[in-house]
């Protein structure tokens, strides 16, 4: 059977026909398109957050943004063959020394969830254009392709000079870069959708030297105390009250007046007495010389002078960076009334704290960094659960689970996503509102960036080895101290547990069924270790510090593993302030600081972590622990989008935090001598903090050695 097939013709209408039908839609009632209403009438509470923009219109937005895109991608792919251009006109691959380190990219999924903050379709900030935005982001590309075609022709000239390679001992180690599907304009990419990016390589390989410890064994401090014979010191006598002087004989303990006669204290084990600062610091930090003929005091051992009034200051430094003046100012004390004389009921103690606590501008701010979450809200904390604090929910928006895995690719089991954001959700002030949500973001991309690069340090594989992931990705793969467990031998952190002085009197060491005393090795993300940080990391989060000490392991088993890692970042540590501080701008470096060499950045907080050990090298080089944890912190900073051009990332040429520096906060209590009865705020650690409620009255019993709180 034949088929036919027939060529279809337009169909034409002729001039009476048109006419015709003109004069029928003229007659007509053909309804109007309905009046548009204006769309810009919106509740500003609703919008107050970007957590609501799933309630908002976005119809008229959407087709504005889907344009703007599509000249994102025409961009994109413009620069995308300009850079392949330039590159085989240089021959090379792009390198810029100073700037940045070419970080290790290898294929990943989705890149720290995107840059801007939106749902759905995902677009702009009605306030900000996303052409800015890639004007200005083009431009830096532009000059640092500039600046390094100019290092790159200057290094040329520099070999041919010398007839040798150029070699600069202060560029950082670079580090690999595989080819990556989302680099480039997945800066600008929105959820939901990522555009083509370009690949990029270097031919030389990421090179980590050396790891080291971050925890000062017990040889090394053999190793560092000087056991000498000199002629006979001087008795030593107390001046004044509260005067610490170092004990000649043993360099872990000190002495400190107490009217007029001298009591021997102890530093933590793994510390020794510092004269020079009036602290117990890190054995590398001094040097310490034990003389066993040296003439100890006995009790009473004084001149009976009256005790001198002495002031200190917290040293927060006002916004002046040139201004000397401190924050905080201690007033003289009141001049005592006569029923000071006795003994405080427990309602005056309380109300006496509060008065004291009061006079300091920045103690409510400091208090409240340390806030925690009741621990039956932190355990509900689940991914995407709508109920979710809002700190957890911005960490949801930055970093993904699948970000998370993507980056921890080797970690231990125990440290699971869930866990994560418990320990963010432990502590509302990390990555918490900062007045604006893009600054808000940028926070908390830093802090992200700063406590995984940590993270990676003190957990890390550290396997050059390693043919699938590179050692930036190898963090959190290990949940204790390795090879460290209750019954291994070693390992013990517990040579102080019998000693008598305040701090381990307060933090006493649990004992287990045969009565020998706990271990108290690194565990969690941060190795927490030694019996006083898990008394105090207990009562932060139980406000009971013999939970932990109790069961230690709890710290390795449970979501304590990383809440012990954050809270160590938000807890300032006097005379250093904590780490979420340096990051979010409340601590600014005074003169001390700055005579010390601190500056704001990654570095000051590899000198809160381990200064004593990987800062203030005698080379000016960074130590090879500290060069891990910039390498680090590159590398995590690029995947979360974080800017890092201009600042201070080592610590070499910083010297330790000092008693006069902006971080020494006045928040423990100690006894006031002036006034019977009382304590006072100090900017030195004691037993007794100002940020637990009722630490007040434990040091006016201990001290004074009186019942005050009722039984």
């Amino acid at each position: 059977q034949s088929v036919t097939c027939v060529e279809s013709k337009p169909f034409e209408f002729d001039d009476e026909e048109l006419n015709l039908i003109s004069k029928l839609f003229q007659s007509a009632d053909v309804p109007t398109a309905p009046t548009v209403k204006p769309t810009t009438e919106r509740n500003p509470e609703k919008f107050a957050s970007l957590f609501h923009t799933k309630d908002r219109d976005f119809t008229r937005i959407r087709d504005r943004h889907r344009n703007q895109r599509n000249r994102l991608r025409e961009r994109a792919k413009k620069e995308e063959e300009e850079e392949k251009s330039n590159q085989r006109s240089r021959g090379s691959s792009f390198e810029d020394d100073e700037v940045e380190t070419p970080v290790s990219t290898s294929s990943f999924r989705n890149r720290g969830s995107s840059l801007f903050r939106n749902s759905g379709e995902s677009f702009d900030d009605e306030d900000k254009s996303v052409d800015e935005q890639f004007n200005r982001h083009k431009n830096q590309r532009n000059r640092l392709r500039e600046r390094a075609k100019k290092e790159e022709e200057e290094e040329k000239s520099n070999q041919r000079s010398r007839g040798s390679s150029f070699e600069d001992d202060e560029v950082e180690t670079p580090v690999s870069t595989s080819s990556f599907r989302n680099r480039g304009s997945s800066l600008f990419r929105n959820r939901g959708e990522s555009f083509d990016n370009e690949d990029k390589s270097v031919d030389e390989q990421f090179n980590l030297r050396s790891r080291g410890s971050s925890f000062i064994t017990d040889n090394q401090d053999e190793n560092i105390i000087k056991k000498t014979r000199k002629s006979p010191l001087k008795p030593i006598k107390c001046q004044a009250n509260n005067e610490l002087h170092a004990n000649p004989q043993n360099c872990r303990k000190y002495f400190k007046c107490d009217n007029g006669s001298p009591s021997v204290q102890s530093c933590p084990s793994n510390l020794i007495f510092d004269s020079s600062l009036s602290v117990c610091n890190f054995p590398y930090a001094i040097e310490c010389e034990e003389d066993p003929d040296a003439v100890l005091p006995e009790l009473g051992s004084s001149d009976r002078h009256p005790p001198n009034t002495r002031k200190s200051s917290s040293n927060f430094d006002n916004a002046n960076f040139d201004d000397e003046t401190p924050f905080f100012v201690f007033p003289e004390p009141p001049t005592p009334s006569p029923d000071q004389g006795s003994v405080p009921s427990e309602r005056e103690a309380l109300e006496r704290e509060i008065f004291l606590t009061d006079e300091y501008p920045l103690f409510k701010k400091v208090k409240e960094t340390v806030r925690t979450l009741d621990t039956e809200e932190v355990e509900d904390i689940r991914p995407k659960r709508k109920e979710n604090p809002d700190n957890v929910k911005r960490v949801e928006f930055i970093l993904s689970e699948d970000n998370y895995e993507e980056l921890f690719p080797r970690r231990h089991s125990s440290f699971t996503y869930t866990r994560f954001i418990q320990a963010i959700g432990i502590f509302p002030s990390v990555c918490s509102y900062a007045g604006r949500e893009e600054d808000s973001d940028a926070i908390c991309r830093k802090t992200l960036a700063t406590m995984f690069a940590h993270f990676t340090q003190e957990t890390g594989g550290h396997n050059p080895s390693d043919k699938e992931y590179d050692e930036w990705r190898q963090g959190l793969s290990s949940v204790r101290e390795q090879g460290c467990t209750d019954t291994s031998p070693g390992c013990d952190y517990n040579d102080n547990c019998e000693d008598k002085d305040s701090i381990t009197n307060k933090w006493a060491c649990g004992k287990d069924r045969s009565g020998k005393w706990k271990k108290y090795y690194g565990r969690g993300a941060k190795q927490l270790s030694y019996n006083y940080n898990y008394g105090q990391f207990s009562q932060a989060m139980f406000g009971d510090g013999r939970l932990l000490l109790d069961h230690p392991d709890f710290v390795a088993d449970t979501w304590l593993n990383l809440a012990s890692a954050t809270w160590f970042y938000a807890t300032p540590q006097p005379p250093k302030p904590s780490m979420l501080h340096v990051i979010d701008g409340t601590w600014v470096p005074n003169g001390e600081d700055r005579r010390n060499g601190i500056k704001p950045g990654f570095g000051a907080t590899i000198n809160i972590i381990n200064g004593g050990l990987e800062c203030n090298t005698e080379d000016g080089r960074e130590s090879n622990q500290a060069r891990n944890r910039i390498e680090y912190y590159k590398q995590f900073a690029w995947y979360l989008y974080v800017d890092y051009e201009d600042e201070e990332l080592g610590c070499a040429s910083q010297q330790q935090f000092s008693a006069g520096g902006a971080g020494a906060l006045p928040i423990y209590w100690d006894k006031d001598w002036s006034s019977p009865y009382s304590c006072k705020l100090v900017n030195y650690q004691t037993a007794h903090s100002a940020l637990v409620q009722g630490e007040y009255i434990d040091c006016v019993e201990e001290n004074f050695k009186v019942t005050v709180r009722k039984k």
